[in-house]
Parts: C-alpha cells; structure tokens; sequence
C-alpha cells in the first residue's frame, strides 16, 4: 500500500511487451524523484473526513465507529462481518504503521520522499484511521490476549467461507512461500479448487483479486488472464470504482502522469497494462470468463485457474 498506482502500473507494463514508442521513462523518473511541499501548502490541500465520506461506499468515513458496529457480528460468525472488519484493519494498519512512533504523524508523512499527492491521500487516510491509534473498537467483546487485529478477523473470515478471503488465503498459499520450498501437488490441486469455488460464487471482488494479483507476473499470458478476469468481474458488479477496496486505484496520484488520468477505474487501469493486440486477446477470455463465472459452477471455472 505504500507505492503509488501509477509506480504499480509501470512495473507491470514493463514486465509485458509494449508497442514502440510506449516508453515512460520520463513518468518513471519524475515519480521516483518525488517532491517536496511546504507544509502549510500541504495540510491545506489535504481532504478533511467530510470529503473523505464522499470517495465510496467501500471505504467508510470512519472506521472505528464501522467496526465497533460489526465486532459482535463478527464474533458470532457473520463472514461478511469478519471479512469487512478485516480488510478495513488491514488498510489502516498500513498507514498506521507508517508513523506508530511519531509524534507528529502529519509532518513526518510531509517529509516522507513520495509524490505530494501521495502524501496528501496518506494524510487524509491517517486522519480517517487515527482513533484505531490509541482506542480499541473491540471493548465490548471478551478479552484476548492477543488481540484482535486485522489476521484475526482474514482467518476467521476465511475459515467461515467468505469468497474474497478465501481468494486471498488460497493466492497466499501459492505465492508466499520461500524460494526453496515448493507445493506439493495435493496443496496446489487445492489451492486452485479453492480459487475456482470463490470465483464461481456470488462475489466477483473475488474474481477482481484473482486477476490482480496476476498483473506484475513477467510471463504474458499470465498477465493477459489477469486482465481478463478483472474486466469479467466488473461487468459482474465487483467493485471496479476509483474508491474501489480491492484495488488500489485510489493510491494513483500523481497528476500529470498520463497513467493517471482523471476519473481513473479499474477498467481504465487495466488498459494501460496491455499494448492494443495483448488487449484484445484480454478481452475476448473475458467474455469468456463471464459466461462461465455467470453459470456459479466451480467446474466451468477451474481451466481458468491453471495459470495461478
């Protein structure tokens, strides 16, 4: 969550053939420098809560109140209250994370070496999380005594079947081990049977989350899939918006960059991934996709897990 979209989308272009004449050098270089703001000029700049409520319905205004709402839900075993405590937990801790020892929060993500927007939206997401700093939105649950983060509620979420966490412990199963250590068949074989069911359910965000997490792979036709699966999903209803929870199309701030444009989604990401030919091969699988992720048959969606 710390880079830019606009850095995310370069690495992935870079890792797939582009047409002649696609460089970005000079967008590279320019983000990679980063700029300095007076601090003033910046805090001034920055969103307050009240815009902050306007950016979605997937990103609450405030999200200790939106958890505290949930826990005794989620404790009980709602899976969609677990999954969205969890992934709310998970996107304030990265910010939270960033200054837990500052005393001037603000001022140390001023000085940070990142684009201004950048830093304004981490501003901005500071001040959306800060009561999760120094409060607990889970009093009124039993004591833990370890807690109850963002790991807690994914596992339970999870283990209760919620598709879109599911996906996300399935593609960790596959991709986070160390270099020296390999599935065995049994546990690859489940892993993609996994994927296949969340991808066959009534949740397309888990669709969208398989397909991004295929982008920044240096094999083509890997990256060609995940495009695919994305553009399926959207039309699906996932939530592909610019204030979209599961893709950080929000983090792409770096105005001026033509791979940031205004009003940029998910679908418009998504183009900039793949030159024209490389898209339209994405396209006609999505479609393809579509017909049989509609079909809720883990069956018709297993071929498209071969790639994972």
């Amino acid at each position: 969550m710390a880079v830019s979209a606009a850095v995310y989308l370069r690495e992935a272009k870079k890792q797939t053939p582009a047409t002649p004449g696609a460089a970005v050098d000079a967008s590279v270089e320019s983000a990679s420098r980063g700029e300095q703001a007076r601090p003033n000029e910046a805090k001034a700049a920055v969103q307050g809560p009240r815009e902050v409520s306007t950016r979605g319905v997937g990103v609450p205004a405030d999200p200790f109140e939106f958890i505290r709402a949930l826990a005794r839900r989620a404790f009980d075993g709602d899976s969609e209250a677990q999954y969205l405590i969890g992934r709310e937990l998970d996107r304030c801790e990265a910010t939270l994370s960033l200054v837990r020892r500052e005393s001037d929060p603000e001022t140390a993500i001023l000085n940070f070496q990142w684009p201004t927007g950048l830093k304004q939206w981490t501003i901005s997401e500071f001040r959306r999380c800060a009561r999760l700093r120094n409060a607990s939105p889970f009093d009124e649950l039993p004591a833990r005594a370890e807690g109850y983060g963002f790991q807690y509620w994914q596992k339970r979420a999870q283990q209760s079947g919620h598709p879109v966490a599911v996906t996300e412990h399935s593609l960790r199963t596959l991709t986070s081990l160390g270099p020296d250590t390999k599935l065995s068949s049994e546990e690859r074989i489940q892993a993609q049977s996994d994927l296949a069911a969340a991808a066959a359910s009534d949740r397309p965000d888990a669709l969208l989350r398989m397909g991004f997490h295929l982008l920044p792979y240096e094999y083509p036709a890997r990256v060609i899939r995940g495009v695919a699966l994305m553009l399926a999903a959207c039309r699906m209803g996932a939530d592909c918006a610019s204030s979209s929870s599961v893709v950080p199309v929000s983090l792409c701030h770096d105005q001026g960059d033509p791979l940031c444009p205004p009003g940029m989604d998910v679908e418009i990401m998504v183009r900039h991934v793949l030159d024209a030919e490389a898209f339209a091969q994405a396209y006609a699988q999505s479609q393809q996709v579509e017909n049989d992720a509609r079909t809720h048959d883990a069956a018709r969606m297993t071929p498209w897990m071969d790639l994972f």
